[in-house]
Formats: structure tokens, sequence, C-alpha cells
């Protein structure tokens, strides 16, 4: 079995048969198993450490950080990303068809977007996705790892696609998922195209022709052609996801497209 320890050839198959006539006996419908081992145990009952129940959500965040921090993330960037695509979820998640717990999924991956600078530039978003599928993140399900790890895989570059292993192979909600929160951090990462954190703010109006995201500038005479630039660059995911163009609008009330820049390339 790949991945498994040569070493434990010979015992595994005892150890299971043990661990299914248990769960057989007490009609247990699912094994949770530690991460940890006797000698973690050995170490901690030496030092004379009382464990105390840890809070998934604060094992959680302090996890994410911590890898984070692990791969030198540049902090303001990715917190300000974070913001901003939380702002875009507040306001318009649940019209997408996401539900209450996508949140910390979008905010996990928004901060760990760039991790994959940590090896190269050059396809950091891919190098991202696999520090996060191979990270040990405590207080989230594997199910939960790999979404995230596809979130950021998917922020920037291809659109996610059946073809590709990471994606095709998963359940259909789960790609819904990672489509709808993978559409809002392209467009949110794209606000701070400069990584100067000139928008403070994105307000979203839905409208039956458009979705409309305007930008508030943090500064009064800050110049937001870059954000606006790279956020319509990056969103048609999200005016595919959403059903209706997605109208990135200036804070002088001028309104660009991907179509437009797609025109303007062209």
């Amino acid at each position: 079995m790949p991945g498994l320890n040569a070493a434990r050839a010979d015992i595994i198959v005892g150890e299971l048969a043990v661990a299914a006539e248990v769960m057989a006996r007490l009609e247990a419908r699912e094994l949770v198993i530690s991460a940890y081992g006797i000698r973690e145990g050995i170490l901690l009952e030496s030092a004379h450490v009382v464990p105390t129940p840890a809070d998934p959500g604060e094992a959680r965040e302090r996890s994410v950080r911590e890898l984070a921090e692990r791969t030198h993330y540049e902090e303001p960037h990715s917190r300000h990303v974070q913001k901003l695509a939380l702002q875009i979820f507040d306001s318009i998640g649940a019209r997408l068809g996401c539900g209450a717990d996508d949140r910390r999924l979008l905010a996990d991956a928004a901060l760990l977007h760039d991790i994959g600078y940590h090896i190269s530039y050059d396809k950091h978003n891919k190098h991202s996705y696999h520090l996060i599928e191979h990270a040990e993140l405590l207080g989230m399900t594997p199910a939960e790892q790999i979404i995230v790890a596809n979130i950021a895989r998917y922020h920037r570059g291809a659109e996610p696609k059946k073809s590709h292993v990471n994606y095709g192979g998963l359940e259909k909600s789960m790609r819904e998922t990672i489509k709808r929160l993978a559409a809002i951090l392209r467009v949110a990462d794209g606000f701070d195209r400069g990584h100067a954190n000139a928008v403070s703010e994105i307000k979203a109006r839905w409208m039956d022709r458009a979705l409309r995201l305007t930008a508030v500038p943090s500064r009064q005479n800050n110049n937001l052609r870059l954000e606006l630039w790279g956020a319509s660059r990056k969103s048609k995911l999200l005016s595919e996801v959403a059903g209706v163009p997605v109208e990135i609008v200036a804070p002088d009330g001028s309104v660009t497209t991907y179509e437009d820049e797609v025109g303007a390339a062209d």
C-alpha cells in the first residue's frame, strides 16, 4: 500500500483485524485516529504536561498561521486579500450557493494562496496547492484541506477543469465549492494587484443584468488603475459562477468588465 511504512508490513493486518473486531462489537460507524504516537505521549508525560482539550477552531487558525509563517508569506498582502475576499463573500456568498462553513475555507485559502512563492514564483499557485495538501493542519478534515488547497491552486492561472487530476476526481459538491470560492478569491487578489492595500473595501450590488463590484480607495487620491485592471482580468470565473457579467466599478463610476480587458488586449 503506497505510503505505508514497510517496517509495519508484518503487523498491519493483525492490527487492522483487532480494530475491525472492536468496531464490529461496538457497532461503531467511524474510527478517529490520532496523528501522534506513543513516543509523543511518553515525552508529554515525562515533562509533566497536563493535557487540556483543544478548541478545533483555535488549533486550525494556529496551524494555518504557522504554515504561512514557515513559508515566509507576504503577510500584508495575504491578510488584505483575505479581508477583501470575505467582504465579497459576505455580500454575495449566499446568493452564489455558499454555506456558512465555506467562509472559513475561503479565509484559510486566502491567507495561504501565495505561499508557493516559497518554492518559486513560476507556477506558485500549483506550489501553494502542494504545500497545503501535504501540511499538517490541525482542526481541519482531509476533505477541507483538499478544498483549501484547490482554492489556493485556482487563485490565478487556469480555471478549474475536470481534466485536472487534482480537481476532476473530487465529488461534485467539493468541485462546486472550490469553483465558487476560487472565483471570489481570484477577484479579491486582483483588487490588490499592486500589493499596496490601495483598495480598502469592495461594495457589491447584484442587479438583474450584472454583478457590480465597486472599489473604495484606502486614500482619497489613490490611483486604482492597476487594481481595477487586475480585478477585471480575473473576473471571468466569478461571472460564470454568478450567471451574469461582473462589472468592476472605479470610484468615479467608470465600469470595466472581463470582456473589455480581453478586447483591449486583442
